[in-house]
């Protein structure tokens, strides 16, 4: 596992077996109600080229990657990425054995938005044709209110919650999750509006059920409603992703699925991303986007990338 996990699915708590990989992650659960989709974001650190070179000429590591490679008809050989764990580190090996760090890793699960749901049918069953755009893109965006407490919550009744500074302005009746990422959570709804900046929140009383240290992440819970016009703040896209990121597997209810799967590069505008979708258009507009999840806090700057790995669920 990376050295910092957070895995913000409750249900992945309940089960009987820890999930070692994204993989074994995704293997554990099968849809319900409807499609499901299971993200893994990945915040990638450039290695020193000799750290990086010293791994590639390990044998045992050359190994696995002759192992992920594929011989295609025409005579090629299509390159797999891999990830590597080296003691208390794991590592990614892109297709071009480019090789990077994975520092932090979020694993959460998004909702799919009603055009999203929509689309899906129309594409699937029609009179004729395609009749909507489909969804081969990914946006991120730091335009969402997910934060971090600055001080512990205790465990009395409380209706006030302090923040650090908050991204974005949002309305009462937002609700937000608490403890985000871990097996703790609880649901608290805003009762009041807040500004973007505002350092203190006011929610609907509420009696914390443990002592949430500060830096506890607090964020907001997205819906099946949401259709963006446009993103706010900064925001970046993937472009339309390849044939090649896309893998289909499976048979049988729950069991076929598609993994997909970019990265952001370090020439990506730096920021801190706290949002991602699905979508159709760059850049996103009303009636665009075929999913949303909202998480915490994810940097992209000149040493550090961010890998998305998508796995949609039928």
């Amino acid at each position: 596992m990376p050295q910092a996990l957070h895995i913000a699915v409750p249900d992945y708590y309940k089960q009987d077996r820890e999930a070692e990989t994204f993989s074994e992650f995704t293997d554990l659960f099968t849809p319900k109600e409807g499609p499901l989709g299971l993200w893994a974001l990945e915040s990638l650190q450039e290695l020193a080229s000799s750290d990086s070179s010293a791994l590639l000429r390990d044998r045992q590591i050359r190994q696995m990657l002759r192992d992920h490679e594929e011989r295609l008809p025409n005579g090629r050989v299509r390159r797999h990425a891999l990830r590597v764990k080296r003691e208390h580190e794991v590592f990614y090996i892109d297709r071009q054995r480019h090789v990077t760090r994975i520092s932090d890793a979020t694993w959460c699960k998004n909702v799919i938005t009603d055009i999203g749901a929509t689309a899906m049918l129309k594409n699937t069953w029609y009179a004729s044709g395609s009749q909507i755009a489909i969804f081969n893109q990914i946006a991120i965006t730091t335009d969402e209110a997910s934060t971090t407490l600055t001080t512990n919550t205790g465990t009395s009744a409380i209706t006030t919650l302090s923040v650090a500074a908050l991204p974005k302005a949002y309305g009462t009746g937002l609700t937000m999750t608490i403890g985000y990422g871990t097996g703790t959570t609880q649901t608290v709804t805003l009762n009041g509006n807040a500004s973007a900046g505002a350092t203190s929140i006011t929610v609907n009383s509420f009696t914390p059920s443990i002592d949430y240290p500060a830096g506890t992440f607090l964020v907001p819970i997205p819906l099946v409603t949401d259709n963006p016009s446009s993103l706010g703040g900064t925001s970046a896209y993937s472009g339309a992703i390849t044939s090649g990121h896309f893998a289909y597997s499976g048979t049988g209810a729950g069991s076929r699925q598609v993994i997909i799967d970019n990265t952001f590069n370090t020439s990506t505008t730096a920021g801190s991303y706290r949002g991602t979708y699905t979508t159709n258009a760059n850049p996103v507009a009303s009636g665009s986007t075929g999913s949303h999840l909202i998480h915490n806090a994810k940097t992209i700057d000149s040493t550090t990338s961010l890998l998305i790995t998508e796995t949609l669920k039928v």
